[in-house]
């Protein structure tokens, strides 16, 4: 008991004063605690990454939201930020079931009153999304009597990826686009890249590129700058403006 307790000591020690290992260390356990996949999300995560992988024609070798991940970055290294949304507006059509889903919910919306439909919708993300986005509440917005506003106090998808431009260009903009133009429903994503959270707004119409703060705001470097030209490009960790490109 005695070794045992000795060894505990000593491994302890060394992440404490290594501070590479221990800030991994700490970034491994927060996210592993704020995120434990069980059968229903491990599901979810299998469900998602099929159809990012229909879209790239590549399958990863690793397991899980560390797949995922690695397959968005590979969507992100190989396409341009125009070609990134229109494939996640696809990939999101497709597990929509469309043609048929998209119009089930269009018909939806034609006989519920729009209060309940933000209200469900607030509701059904904060229940069945958090597998992908991590712990998340449904809440009212201007103390309105509905909720139809969804705050993800830190976000798994920006935890994992660490890069702003796939934020915006593989969950913001294509999920605005998705909702406001194909299902005509008002919906809007507002990032905090300080404290990793997310404001989900339904209802509320989204600002236009030039104007939303997010999409100005530069990258920090950890993921792979678009070079078509160079197909084997590895990491670089200067700070590039993988975000503003998406306006062109």
């Amino acid at each position: 008991m005695l070794m045992g307790f000795l060894t505990l000591v000593n491994i302890q020690s060394r992440f404490l004063t290594n501070k590479n290992l221990s800030r991994d260390f700490r970034r491994i356990w927060k996210i592993c605690s704020m995120c434990s996949d069980g059968p229903l999300s491990s599901t979810a995560i299998h469900l998602f990454r099929k159809a990012i992988e229909r879209e790239t024609g590549r399958v990863s070798k690793h397991r899980g939201y560390d797949g995922l991940v690695e397959d968005c970055k590979y969507l992100q290294k190989y396409r341009s930020p125009v070609e990134q949304r229109a494939a996640v507006c696809r990939i999101i059509s497709s597990l929509f079931c469309a043609p048929v889903g998209i119009q089930l919910f269009r018909s939806l919306l034609g006989i519920m009153p729009v209060t309940w439909a933000y209200h469900l919708s607030a509701i059904f993300t904060q229940v069945f999304f958090q597998w992908l986005v991590g712990p998340c509440q449904a809440h009212a917005i201007h103390n309105e009597t509905f909720k139809r506003g969804v705050f993800i106090s830190k976000c798994r998808f920006l935890e994992e990826s660490r890069c702003r431009g796939m934020c915006v260009n593989l969950c913001k903009i294509p999920t605005q686009q998705f909702f406001n133009n194909t299902l005509g429903f008002p919906f809007t994503m507002e990032p905090n890249y300080e404290t990793g959270s997310c404001q989900i707004t339904f209802g509320k119409s989204p600002l236009p590129l030039d104007q939303d703060i997010a999409v100005q705001i530069r990258c920090s470097g950890n993921c792979l700058p678009w070079h078509p030209e160079k197909t084997n490009s590895t990491a670089s960790s200067q700070t590039h403006d993988c975000i503003k490109t998406s306006l062109l």
